[in-house]
């Protein structure tokens, strides 16, 4: 029984998968918004482990500009603990912005489909359903 369900399981979630491909395929839906929004998103995805410490302008002031002095020697010298962290953080901004760009890109494909589904598409969401009403009952069977 067990192994019947997870047959059924890996058969829909392959299915579901084949759907999406299929949508991000045939989708190129893109606001104006959206376009500007991952637009900054990448421009600030990118951190600089040398960013403003009394660049362009010095603080007024003496104490204010020996503490400035000090955070830049500072962080000069420790550039070889920084930039690794640094770098792993870019590689992880941009792993993220890339994958809310194919979210998004799936979102406005799936809006674009469940607007006006025809025919095919109804029926497999029809397939699809029983399916997912046939997984609920084997688990509500199986406890």
């Amino acid at each position: 029984m067990e192994n019947e369900l997870t047959a059924s399981i890996t058969q829909t979630g392959k299915q579901i998968e084949s759907i999406l491909q299929k949508v991000r395929e045939t989708s190129h839906a893109s606001s104006p918004v959206r376009t500007a929004i991952f637009r900054r998103m990448q421009q600030t995805a990118t951190i600089n482990s040398h960013w403003h410490i009394a660049w362009p302008h010095w603080p007024p002031g003496i104490r204010a500009k020996v503490t400035a002095a000090s955070q830049k020697i500072i962080r000069r010298l420790l550039q070889w603990y920084i930039d690794p962290i640094v770098e792993q953080q870019n590689q992880f901004n941009q792993t993220v912005v890339n994958a809310l760009q194919l979210l998004a890109d799936d979102l406005a494909a799936l809006q674009t489909l469940c607007q006006s589904p025809s025919e095919v598409q109804q029926a497999k969401i029809d397939r699809l359903q029983r399916q997912i009403n046939a997984l609920y009952r084997q688990i509500q069977d199986k406890d």
